[in-house]
């Protein structure tokens, strides 16, 4: 019976400690602005089943297509549990993307591959991003 008392606490205590390591990270962050002023920008927040709600703005994953030339900015939005510092997405269709998190923000490195990707630097979330606001609320960028 102790045994089990035992296993319970443990079994809660690594669940305290991995909502509360989801706390630590979510938040608004945002890169420097380029040579035109531009931003990305991301936001993370609490999803289902101890995963984090990802929403990086102004990046592209092309999906199925092996294409790029069709491509709109628009957002790449996925959950990933947390694992240690860092988390990985990836759809399957040619784009990962893993966040390293640090002191005052997060490291961002996307993989998207598709042809002529050459000429679509812009279309990618890579970057440094600084965090800019701890409290967001689950809805703001849940996908």
């Amino acid at each position: 019976m102790a045994t089990s008392l035992s296993i319970v606490s443990l079994l809660g205590s690594l669940t305290s400690a991995s909502a509360a390591m989801a706390q630590s990270v979510a938040g608004y962050y945002e890169t420097r602005p380029d040579a035109g002023g531009a931003r990305n920008r991301m936001c993370i927040a609490s999803g289902p089943g101890n995963t984090l709600a990802v929403d990086i703005e102004s990046a592209y994953c092309p999906g199925p297509s092996p294409e790029c030339y069709n491509a709109r900015l628009g957002s790449i939005q996925f959950n990933a549990r947390l694992a240690g510092h860092a988390m990985r997405y990836d759809d399957g269709h040619g784009c990962r993307v893993d966040i390293t998190f640090r002191r005052s923000g997060a490291r961002v490195l996307q993989a998207a591959h598709c042809r002529g990707a050459q000429d679509y630097n812009d279309l990618e979330a890579s970057g440094v991003y600084r965090r800019v606001k701890p409290e967001v609320d689950d809805r703001d960028c849940a996908p």
